[in-house]
C-alpha cells in the first residue's frame, strides 16, 4: 500500500518564489550542531566496547570527545567560518555536555511508564537535547614529515532527522613547522566553506517547501484489547484506515509512504511534516505524533504509548 503525491509542483513553486524565500531565510536559518565524527572518536580512543547479547559493540563517548582540547579549537574555528559564510544559528554542543552530566547524575536511566529502561548514548543525548536541523561531523588527520606537518580535514553535513547526507567538504593544509590546528583548518578549507554553507541553507529552504522527512511504526499489543488489531472497526471504518487518513491530512501536501501493513503493524516512511508549528516552533517526530496519539486516546478511547527513537522517528504502541 503506497500513498505518495508528487512533490515536484512544490519544488517548482519554491524555485519560482526564491526572492520571497530568501527574505524568509534571513529570519529562519537551519540550526547546526558540530560534532566529532565516529572515526575520529575511534582513532582518539573516545569509545567503549560493550557486550550486546554476545556481540561486541562500540559505543562512542561524545561527551569525552567534546572535552578534547584540539577538537574544541577545531569546532570553534568551524563555527567562526560558518558564521562568516552566513550560518548564524550554531548550537553549542560543548556547552550542553555539563548539563547532560547533571541530568545523568539525577536520573540513573530514562524510564518509560512501565519501568523499561530506554538506553541513550551520549550522541543521542546531545542530538535530542539540542534538536538541530543539521549535524556537521568533523574528522581530521595530522601527518608529520620530519619537522613539518600538515592536516587533512573532512566535514560532512547530514540531516539530523534522517542522517541523509547534505554536503561534504575536504581539504589539506600546506606543510608547516609551527602552524596550529585552527590555522591549518582555515588553510585547508577556507575556499570551500561558502559553498558548504550555501548547500546547507539551500537544503533547509527546500525542506520548508516540501517538508521534513520522518518515519514511524504503529503496533498493537498481541492478545490485547483489540482482538482484530489494526483491522478493528470503529463506526464502519478500520483502525488502519483511520490512522492513514490522519497521516494524509497532517503530512505536508499529503506526502507519505506505507511500505508494510499487517493486522498488528503499520510502517510509515518518507512522511513529510512541516518544519514549524503555528507558533513558529520546530516540530520533530514526537511532537507531530502527539496529534495522532490524542486522536486515538480521546476519540477512540485507546490506550497508547509513544516511544521516540530520535528526532525523526518514533514507535506508537496501541493497547499498552
Amino acid at each position: 500500500m503506497k500513498r505518495i503525491k508528487l512533490i515536484f509542483p512544490a519544488v517548482l513553486f519554491f524555485l519560482l518564489s526564491l526572492p520571497v524565500q530568501a527574505q524568509e531565510q534571513k529570519a529562519k536559518s537551519p540550526s547546526i550542531v558540530i560534532l566529532p565524527e565516529e572515526g575520529w572518536c575511534e582513532e582518539n580512543n573516545y569509545f567503549l566496547t560493550v557486550d550486546n547479547q554476545g556481540k561486541a559493540v562500540k559505543v562512542y563517548d561524545y561527551e569525552a570527545a567534546l572535552r578534547d582540547r584540539d577538537m574544541q579549537t577545531v569546532i570553534m574555528k568551524i563555527q567562526e567560518l560558518l558564521r562568516e559564510a552566513g550560518i548564524p544559528n550554531i548550537d553549542d554542543a560543548m556547552g550542553i555536555v555539563s548539563k547532560i552530566e547533571i541530568q545523568d547524575a539525577e536520573d540513573a536511566a530514562i524510564m518509560s511508564d512501565e519501568g523499561i529502561e530506554l538506553a541513550q548514548g551520549s550522541f543521542e543525548k546531545i542530538r535530542n537535547r539540542l534538536a538541530p536541523d543539521i549535524m556537521v561531523r568533523v574528522r581530521y588527520y595530522v601527518t608529520k614529515r620530519g619537522p613539518e606537518k600538515y592536516t587533512t580535514f573532512n566535514l560532512q553535513a547530514v540531516d539530523a532527522y534522517t542522517s541523509e547526507p547534505i554536503a561534504v567538504v575536504a581539504g589539506t593544509s600546506d606543510r608547516s613547522m609551527s602552524a596550529v590546528l585552527p590555522v591549518m583548518l582555515e588553510d585547508a578549507i577556507i575556499d570551500k566553506i561558502p559553498n558548504f554553507a550555501a548547500s546547507m541553507n539551500d537544503y533547509y529552504v527546500e525542506l520548508g517547501a516540501i517538508g521534513r522527512k520522518i518515519r514511524f511504526r504503529i503496533e498493537t499489543v498481541r492478545n490485547g484489547a483489540l482482538e482484530d488489531g489494526l483491522e478493528t472497526e470503529f463506526g464502519g471504518q478500520y483502525l488502519n484506515e483511520i490512522i492513514e487518513d490522519w497521516v494524509e491530512e497532517n503530512s505536508k501536501d499529503g506526502n507519505y509512504n506505507v511500505p508494510a501493513s499487517t493486522k498488528n503493524r503499520m510502517t510509515f516512511d518518507d512522511v513529510r511534516i512541516p518544519l514549524h508549528n503555528e507558533r513558529g516552533r520546530a516540530i520533530n517526530a514526537e511532537n507531530w505524533a502527539r496529534g495522532l496519539n490524542e486522536l486515538l486516546r480521546r476519540t477512540y478511547h485507546l490506550k497508547t504509548s509513544i516511544y521516540p527513537l530520535g528526532l525523526g522517528e518514533f514507535q506508537l504502541i496501541i493497547g499498552k
